[in-house]
């Protein structure tokens, strides 16, 4: 009884030590990807989003001119360039290609449609890639967000919004924070850009740590530890308590039949 209850504790400590002990996955690298956007006309800002859905991430990207137009007008284009071949969604207006001198890349070509209803009024594109990386990973306990390089032709723009709506985004302290008025379970940065410049902003990988997911597994890492210990201790003690028993058995067995009778008479 000692020795299955020994088995027991040992194999129930052990089995919680192994389901309380975090495993995370490996936090991997988002995917790159280079923004370069062309116009005749003076932009005020760039506005992409990124979401995660069903393993893809979709791309969302509009504009805001900086004088309202006198009616819907195409304003340019954004291109964006991604380092990899990915399945793609790609409804019209969008148009996505392989790279001409790099065909290893990814090439979405999206119209910079705007309207006269006014500044802020933006009308958005969207493509759909099948990369749950692109540009935000995370693993639980730590993340990175890249904000992309980009190239200005044309009139140029003030600026590129840059937003990540990703699960969990927000429970992150940022090496740089990100803007307050961001989305909730996202992060949303701003990069000012030079008019009429050539990499007027460079690509910048942000990185964010959980603190409280990262308090949480160390907790259960000391207590997957004691577990373990009280496993090994158990198994330790029935090996002992087996072997003890087994031997006890063995010696009585070669005991001559003789002492074993005295044994029984005198009992």
């Amino acid at each position: 009884m000692i020795l299955l209850v020994l088995v027991l504790v040992g194999l129930a400590a052990g089995i919680w030590a192994i389901e309380l002990f975090p495993d995370r996955p490996p936090l991997m690298n988002p995917t790159p990807f280079i923004i370069q956007f062309d116009s005749e006309h003076t932009l005020s800002d760039i506005n992409l989003e990124v979401s995660l859905i069903a393993r893809s991430a979709r791309i969302a990207v509009s504009a805001d001119p900086a004088s309202s137009p006198a009616g819907t007008q195409n304003y340019g284009s954004i291109t964006i360039f991604l380092y990899g071949v990915f399945p793609l969604s790609c409804p019209p207006p969008a148009r996505c290609y392989p790279g001409v001198s790099q065909p290893s890349q990814t090439v979405i070509d999206i119209p910079i449609t705007v309207n006269n209803a006014g500044l802020g009024d933006e009308v958005f594109h969207s493509v759909t890639v099948r990369d749950p990386l692109l540009g935000f990973t995370s693993n639980g306990e730590s993340a990175i967000a890249e904000l992309p390089l980009v190239h200005v032709l044309g009139s140029g723009a003030s600026g590129l919004n840059v937003t990540y709506e990703a699960p969990g985004a927000d429970s992150y302290d940022w090496s740089i924070p990100p803007n307050p008025y961001g989305p909730i379970n996202g992060v949303s940065y701003y990069e000012p850009l030079a008019g009429n410049s050539y990499l007027a902003a460079s690509n910048m990988e942000i990185t964010g740590t959980n603190y409280r997911a990262q308090a949480n597994d160390n907790r259960n890492t000391f207590i997957s530890g004691i577990l373990l210990g009280v496993a090994g201790g158990a198994v330790i003690a029935a090996v002992q308590d087996g072997l003890h028993m087994l031997y006890d058995n063995d010696a009585d067995r070669r005991r001559p039949k003789s002492a074993r009778r005295q044994s029984t008479a005198r009992t």
